[in-house]
């Protein structure tokens, strides 16, 4: 649609206008705006909720518009919580130590089921936290498999 620059953060105020502008733009093109993704930056999320997404969709012009967070995000968001916290799944703990004590197990094995991990996937420095393909194979099938 456009890019909208700035000489610093946007308001969530600014970004809604600028989303209800746009999809507008669009439906009077005779377009039909399905979904907005972004990523789930605390502003993004503002604007999320400003335009009454709580349910995963708001409605501009009558139409309904689905809210979603772009994946590679979410894959890191949940390696990142993983790093800090116990997760309770159908009352199975999921924990970082699980994935730390198969590292180790695997690094012992002449044949690995997890080859692709290294020490990088459970000591992130700040900057490779926002490597999504670490993230990503933290969460393979192939880990999940081991």
């Amino acid at each position: 649609m456009g890019y909208f620059l700035s000489a610093g953060p946007t308001k969530a105020e600014v970004q809604r206008e600028l989303l209800v502008q746009c999809v507008t733009t669009l439906q009077e093109a005779s377009l039909t705006v399905v979904a907005s993704v972004c990523d789930m930056g605390a502003t993004n999320q503002q604007t999320y909720r400003l335009l009454g997404a709580e349910d995963g969709s708001y409605r501009v012009g009558g139409q309904d518009v689905a809210a979603l967070f772009d994946v590679p995000h979410l894959f890191k968001c949940l390696r990142n919580a993983l790093l800090r916290y116990d997760v309770t799944v159908d009352g199975h703990v999921v924990s970082w130590n699980h994935l730390m004590a198969l590292y180790h197990w695997d690094r012992c094995r002449k044949l690995q089921a997890a080859p692709k991990l290294k020490m990088l996937h459970f000591r992130p420095t700040p900057f490779k936290k926002m490597s999504v393909k670490l993230a990503t194979q933290v969460m393979s099938r192939s880990v999940a498999a081991a």
